[in-house]
């Protein structure tokens, strides 16, 4: 036999059965290793895989709740095992669905219920390379942000080091609903470990990028790993608001404030109190608007149109802009102090074309998204669909990917997505189609119109009156255009 089970009294020495090598089992896995997993979540159970001295065995063990009892410890061999397949991965093992387990430790965790884990090199000085192991009952619990929060938790200071390139492994296997974060570039992965620092404080963010790069996505991951999850999150498009209406939806107003306040209306912030407000598009707020938000990120109180008395809120500020904010400071379009009162953590999201290693992790995400949207059975995209798609630069980000995702489902026949699947700006896989002057003078006409369509709804946040406004057209014809070029 391979291994063995053997109950085993904490504390109590245990031999492993090869050449008489005496295994003491640990009476608790590592300090950093319990701390991570409470600052991560209450259901998560932690449990430590750490090599025999002289054997090719280790000592596989997991703690189901966090107290003091070991339980059962799990002799395996280390090529066969969690602990191999951390140290050959160089990285996080991260299993989301223990469906068909491979290792003996996975068939362990299965037979008590668990769904999910995640694995982290964590060396101990006495018996050397070893794997932390995180487990959760539910499915889908490891995204690469939380895999960040315990690769980060393990790295403190006190810690014992995990690998170096301890997140360059994780791919398109974490997932967490269908609002998540997906990638594994090293820019994706810099920006999933400063998520999990700062989730926790209540310390105010700016995100920059360019539209359609998941900022909104990040926002509420940040909301999502805080202490205020359980709390409302909020949005306003600030590039929707008019001047006129800036106090009103910010900050409320009550019953007869002004002429057509019939009722008494509760304000963003607010609605936010106590949980997160996200200021989406804050590069668009006027100069008004943005004198009076300034003062509430001050003093954290306004007043509402209509009242004398001032409210106050405890609310944490996410603000995202795909504006150059600095470039918007020197030319007097943006105020500097309220740059610096909102850029106290700037997270800044490259676009799709400078991480293309994150373009196939999504491209699958979306894949399997809308697979289930439109009830079609599973769908794999063809290795010369994956050429093309990592070929083109996508000026609208993951945004313009994922309707290109949802498109190909729509019109694939088979189990493949074929390059002839994608819609026509993309299948061409020289990397600048919007600079493409080759087809019919439809075909050309058809790309001109869909960037230019594309680039309104970007700068109007997806508001469909602005989008008109911006386009010069009857506002009752912006869905033909955006049903015509597939965006949404």
């Amino acid at each position: 036999m391979e291994h063995e089970r053997q109950e085993t009294p904490v504390g109590e020495t245990e031999r492993s059965g090869v050449s008489g090598t005496a295994a003491r089992v640990p009476k608790r896995v590592t300090p950093e290793a319990r701390r991570a997993a409470g600052r991560v979540g209450d259901d998560i159970a932690v449990g430590l895989a750490c090599p025999d001295p002289g054997s090719a065995r280790h000592t596989w063990f997991l703690v189901p709740s966090m107290n003091e009892t070991v339980g059962a410890p799990l002799h395996v061999r280390r090529g066969q095992s969690i602990l191999g397949g951390v140290l050959q991965r160089r990285g996080p093992l991260v299993v989301n669905e223990l469906g068909n387990p491979r290792f003996e430790e996975e068939r362990a965790m299965a037979a008590d219920g668990f769904r999910s884990y995640v694995a982290l090199r964590n060396d101990t000085a006495q018996r050397g390379p070893a794997a932390a192991v995180f487990a959760s009952r539910s499915p889908r619990r490891f995204d690469a942000v939380t895999v960040g929060a315990l690769v980060g938790y393990l790295e403190e200071p006190g810690a014992r080091p995990s690998s170096a390139d301890a997140l360059g492994d994780v791919a398109q296997s974490v997932s967490g609903g269908r609002e998540t974060v997906v990638g594994e570039s090293d820019a994706f992965l810099e920006i999933c470990r400063l998520i999990a620092i700062v989730a926790r404080k209540n310390t105010t963010v700016l995100i920059q990028g360019e539209s359609g790069t998941g900022k909104e996505v990040l926002a509420k991951t940040i909301h999502r790993y805080s202490d205020r999850a359980a709390r409302p999150f909020v949005r306003v498009n600030c590039a929707a608001l008019a001047e006129s209406l800036v106090e009103s939806e910010m900050f409320g107003h009550r019953k007869g404030a002004f002429t057509g306040a019939i009722a008494t209306h509760k304000g963003r912030f607010e609605m936010a109190d106590g949980g997160t407000l996200l200021l989406d598009e804050i590069g668009n707020l006027s100069l008004t608007g943005q004198a009076k938000l300034l003062r509430v990120l001050q003093e954290s109180e306004f007043e509402p149109v209509g009242q004398s008395s001032s409210v106050k809120v405890d609310v944490r500020i996410i603000a995202t802009t795909n504006v150059d904010l600095e470039r918007e400071i020197r030319n007097g379009g943006f105020r500097e102090d309220l740059y610096y009162r909102l850029a106290v953590v700037p997270i800044r999201v490259p676009p799709l074309r400078d991480r293309r290693k994150d373009v196939r992790p999504l491209a699958e995400h979306f894949l399997g998204r809308a697979v289930v949207d439109l009830g079609k059975p599973a769908l794999e995209l063809a290795p010369e669909t994956m050429e093309r798609l990592m070929a083109y630069d996508w000026p609208g980000n993951a945004r313009e990917l994922r309707n290109a995702m949802e498109y190909a489902a729509l019109v694939a026949r088979g189990g493949r997505i074929l390059p002839e699947n994608l819609p026509s700006q993309i299948d061409g896989g020289n990397g600048e189609p919007h600079d493409r002057d080759d087809g019919t003078l439809r075909e050309r006409m058809q790309r001109f119109e869909r960037r230019v369509v594309l680039e309104a709804f970007e700068r109007a946040g997806g508001v469909r009156k602005d989008v008109a406004k911006i386009l010069g057209i009857d506002p009752r014809n912006v869905s033909y255009f955006l049903r015509k070029h597939n965006i949404r």
